[in-house]
């Protein structure tokens, strides 16, 4: 404050010494009147500096790396610092909402990229208080230079002790297990669900002229944790799928997609609650995405997708897509047991029995193929081994009681 009175009467002192010789004239006017501007808007901000340690959707918590200690509603700025060099980039902009000891917590206001845990924080306070810097807040400090990027890249599995490392690739993450129909809703079958690996490529632009490698690991650092936020999203939508909570499910499941769209393992739970739903056009679509994006369960995908495709009718595309399934997989029963059906339905019955025999001897366990050979037979008359299959379709999935029992006193009566 001091300060900014000695500035305000200096100027306002010479004002008065050289007014003489420029009366009247618009520049002595502004330069007259520029003491009472300064009055009212100048303001002498420190900068007070931190670094983010913890991140969260719209907050942040910053460790104070100063002796100085900000006022809340402060404005700040979270950016990035190219290791070794000058220039850096503007992540996020907020302001203090909370102060303690050793760190603040700030509000985003607005997001350019992804803040994370080591960014550098500039905080502007034009009245800041003094404090004692604890040793706690000295060993929270993340000193400037590489540890953002070497932090990225051991996250990755491929730690860089070099600066001018020209890759950086991602380690694959771990294969859940989720309960999942496949198929068809009246089954349940482990599928795996792969959750995809990141992909790294080399920065289109350098800015400010800074080296490849690092705006390259820049563009790993952001892509990787967008993809870290939407694996846990959509964790949280396999445990809630587990629990059965399918609308709660797929809620996660799209909010995962809508946080990384190229995401193929939210597309693929996606279809399976789709086509639980009887969804068929959500169905054929996130199967297609999953499948465009590389997850490696294309299989199942092909599957998937011809289900979506005999559910509309559309049992050429169902046929082509389960022909698909079985190029890639040919050990893989229930594509069988659903070529099968679209065999069926187009009352190729020769080739629809054919297909069931393959499934029920790749997997006699499943209730699916004794269930459709059991129409079959009764499509062909073949009473007593309509009735045999539909017994064996009751034991393994006692829930086609109710619709098969009639059918069986009919064909047993024949």
């Amino acid at each position: 404050m001091e300060v900014r009175k000695t500035v305000v009467r200096c100027i306002w002192r010479y004002a008065e010494i050289n007014e003489p010789f420029f009366p009247m004239k618009p520049s002595a006017f502004l330069f007259r009147a520029l003491p009472f501007l300064m009055a009212a808007g100048m303001s002498v901000a420190e900068e007070v500096a931190g670094t983010v340690t913890k991140s969260e959707p719209g907050t942040v918590v910053v460790a104070l790396t100063s002796t100085l200690v900000p006022s809340v509603n402060d404005k700040a700025e979270v950016i990035y610092k190219y290791p070794g060099k000058d220039g850096e980039l503007l992540v996020a902009t907020g302001r203090v909402a909370e102060i303690n000891t050793d760190s603040v917590r700030l509000t985003i206001d607005r997001a350019i990229g992804i803040v994370t845990k080591g960014h550098s924080v500039r905080i502007q306070s034009p009245a800041p208080q003094k404090r004692t810097v604890t040793s706690t807040a000295a060993a929270t400090a993340v000193p400037e230079g590489g540890s953002l990027v070497n932090m990225a890249l051991e996250s990755l599995g491929k730690k860089s002790k070099e600066a001018n490392s020209k890759t950086a690739t991602s380690a694959p993450l771990e294969e859940s297990t989720l309960e999942l129909p496949r198929g068809d809703s009246k089954s349940a079958e482990k599928i795996p669900v792969s959750l995809p690996v990141s992909e790294t490529g080399p920065a289109k632009s350098t800015p400010n002229g800074a080296d490849p490698s690092f705006a390259t690991a820049v563009k790993v650092t952001v892509r990787d944790n967008i993809r870290d936020t939407a694996k846990k999203i959509y964790e949280e939508g396999l445990a809630l799928h587990k629990a059965g909570d399918r609308e709660a499910a797929a809620s996660a499941y799209s909010r995962a997609i809508e946080t990384d769209p190229s995401f193929p393992s939210a597309y693929y739970t996606r279809a399976c609650i789709s086509l639980v739903k009887k969804n068929y056009d959500g169905l054929i679509s996130d199967s297609s995405a999953a499948i465009d994006l590389g997850h490696k369960s294309k299989a199942e995908l092909y599957c998937l997708r011809g289900t979506g495709w005999a559910g509309k009718g559309n049992l050429d595309k169902a046929l082509a897509d389960h022909n698909t399934a079985i190029s890639l997989d040919p050990n893989y029963a229930l594509a069988y047991n659903n070529r099968g059906n679209d065999y069926y339905r187009k009352g190729d019955f020769a080739r629809a029995k054919k297909d069931c025999d393959k499934s029920i001897e790749l997997d006699p366990t499943s209730p699916l193929p004794w269930y459709n050979r059991g129409y079959i037979h009764f499509s062909q008359r073949s009473w007593a081994s309509a009735a045999s299959d539909w017994r064996q379709a009751i034991m393994l999935q006692p829930e086609y009681a109710t619709e098969l029992e009639p059918f069986i006193a009919k064909a047993e009566n024949r």
